[in-house]
């Protein structure tokens, strides 16, 4: 009774730190509080000359008759004088970088944009922003070379002070400040796969350390360990059980659920590189494998537990094939072939994963189980894509509708009807008499 109890209480913390990290994350992705309620101290010179420059995101130019900008340019729209220019005017600059903003007695003045292969080398597009008296100063945003932006603040050039990141289409990916131009102090990067990188950043702005952690979609259950460039190197099975916040930034606290230790193990085109059964610390807590309820499917994939819509439940990892490859040992694909990305199935060149007949059974494997899910025209799930920490990109599962705990998991192979198997072609027929 004693220990029944106690894992319900541990359920119903965790369960409240979920919700409250939810609710934070959903706060900062519909309202701009994080960055206009935290605008930075003054940024003082000795702060921005400190660190290496090629790390910073900033704009060092004033006045356009004064050095260093005046020793740049290579071309001015329209202008003769530089020292009178005025109005919305392009410059072009020696080192390629190119400035288009209003100007005033040589000075830009309101909304303005800088762009060029300075910024590419800290994953930067361009920069635009307010300019007061020829100085990036104010509101601003920088947009990265992924197509999302950062929204935050610039102080003499240099962006400085709380940064919220958005995708094109609205969705939250990067929480955290910068210092002086550089990414620092506990930061939150949204991976694709719904998985978020959180951790205090190097001095270079990179996710690089021995504290840093991997949160899985479910936001509690995470691999915390060393990372370098945000890369895993060597990690064990956490769980969130605690947090506190340091300049409006969620900064959880973890606890070790497991000595077991996972790596970046990329698969080849030859074999595994993860142990076999080394289970995914979030994929097994959602989903199951066991007889399928679907007559002569064998194995299945389950729900554990009760899932919302949307949600990334389970990965695929294979062997790596490029097009015309095959398994060695293996006539043919095995009938477990899946492009990598599944928008690219089209590409002539695209890449797909396989896996050898002697692994897809969970007796020889279970480090990933996206592969046990059986077929259906009406399915529960589809193909997404995951960059997993410690398998890289691959294809991953997202639920399309609620799923109850001991549903079957069902997915929608897209095979050629023309190359498909007799089961598939009859499975069709009986799936389209349903609907005459």
């Amino acid at each position: 009774m004693a220990i029944t109890t106690e894992i319900k209480e541990h359920e119903d913390k965790t369960t409240k730190i979920e919700g409250e990290i939810k609710k934070w994350l959903e706060k900062i992705s519909k309202t701009l509080d994080f960055i206009y309620n935290n605008e930075p101290e003054e940024l003082s010179v000795s702060d921005a000359l400190s660190g290496n420059p090629k790390f910073k995101v900033c704009d060092p130019y004033g006045a356009v008759y004064e050095p260093p900008l005046k020793d740049k340019i290579e071309y001015i729209e329209n202008c003769s004088r530089p020292e009178k220019l005025y109005g919305q005017t392009y410059i072009k600059l020696k080192n390629g970088e190119e400035i288009q903003a209003f100007w005033r007695g040589g000075r830009r003045e309101g909304w303005g944009t800088i762009l060029g292969p300075r910024f590419e080398q800290f994953g930067v597009t361009h920069l635009t922003g307010e300019y007061k008296d020829g100085i990036l100063s104010g509101r601003g945003k920088i947009f990265m070379l992924n197509a999302s932006l950062r929204e935050g603040w610039f102080q003499h050039g240099y962006f400085h002070g709380p940064a919220r990141g958005v995708t094109l289409d609205g969705n939250l990916d990067y929480i955290g400040w910068y210092r002086a131009g550089t990414p620092a102090g506990f930061t939150w990067k949204k991976i694709r796969g719904d998985g978020w990188l959180v951790g205090n950043l190097d001095s270079t702005g990179q996710f690089t350390g021995t504290d840093i952690a991997y949160l899985f979609p479910d936001l509690k259950t995470a691999l915390l360990g060393e990372f370098i460039q945000g890369e895993l190197v060597s990690a064990h099975p956490a769980e969130i059980n605690g947090f506190k916040y340091i300049n409006d930034v969620l900064v959880p606290s973890f606890e070790s659920t497991s000595d077991k230790i996972y790596k970046r193990w990329i698969s080849t085109n030859k074999d595994f590189s993860c142990p076999y059964h080394l289970v995914d610390p979030y994929e097994s807590k959602v989903v199951t494998v066991k007889a399928s309820g679907m007559e002569g499917a064998g194995e299945g994939l389950f729900a554990k537990v009760d899932i919302d819509a949307g949600t990334i439940v389970s990965y695929y990892n294979g062997l790596r094939l490029c097009v015309g490859e095959s398994i060695d040992g293996e006539l043919d694909e095995t009938g477990y072939a899946i492009y990598l990305e599944s928008n690219l199935r089209k590409d002539k060149d695209a890449k797909h994963l396989d896996i050898p007949t002697k692994y897809q059974s969970c007796k020889t494997y279970t480090a990933s189980l996206a592969h046990k899910l059986n077929h259906s025209f009406n399915p529960n799930c589809a193909w997404d894509n995951a960059e997993h920490p410690v398998h890289g990109l691959v294809p991953a599962v997202r639920t399309l509708k609620p799923v109850q705990a001991g549903d079957e998991l069902t997915i929608h192979y897209n095979l050629d009807m023309e190359k498909a198997s007799e089961w598939y072609k009859d499975e069709w027929e009986r799936h389209s008499l349903l609907y005459l």
